[in-house]
């Protein structure tokens, strides 16, 4: 279990209060919200990003309404043109970097309790 202290100002954390309710926030955020959350829990924030690839676009743009093998005979298509893609891809995957989501990774021991001592604290 990592401890407060020892987590950068900036460390993207979620927290969990008694009654369930789930926040993302800042190390340094989290000082001062613990103060009146006794028993509230704390995650080092995990971030996922969103990746997108022509296959999955196809996919997507094909569920449901295509017939089955549409996916398939379309890829073959765009891979026997001049058709390029990749620099799309690239773009709109850079994008989807910088809006992650986060869940739950490992616990955090909330070892800083008053947010004056903890802001020095705080590496």
């Amino acid at each position: 279990m990592k401890k407060l202290s020892t987590l950068s100002a900036d460390t993207i954390v979620i927290y969990q209060i008694k009654n369930g309710d789930v926040e993302t926030c800042t190390a340094d955020c989290l000082i001062e919200f613990v103060e009146g959350h006794a028993g509230a829990k704390a995650f080092v924030g995990e971030s996922v990003f969103a990746k997108a690839n022509i296959f999955s676009f196809l996919e997507y743009i094909g569920e449901g309404e295509m017939y089955q093998d549409w996916v398939d005979d379309v890829m073959e298509d765009i891979k026997a043109s001049d058709f390029r893609y990749g620099g799309f891809f690239k773009e709109i995957n850079a994008i989807f970097k910088r809006h992650p989501t986060y869940y739950k990774g490992e616990e955090i021991e909330i070892d800083a309790q008053n947010e004056k001592w903890a802001k020095g604290f705080l590496k």
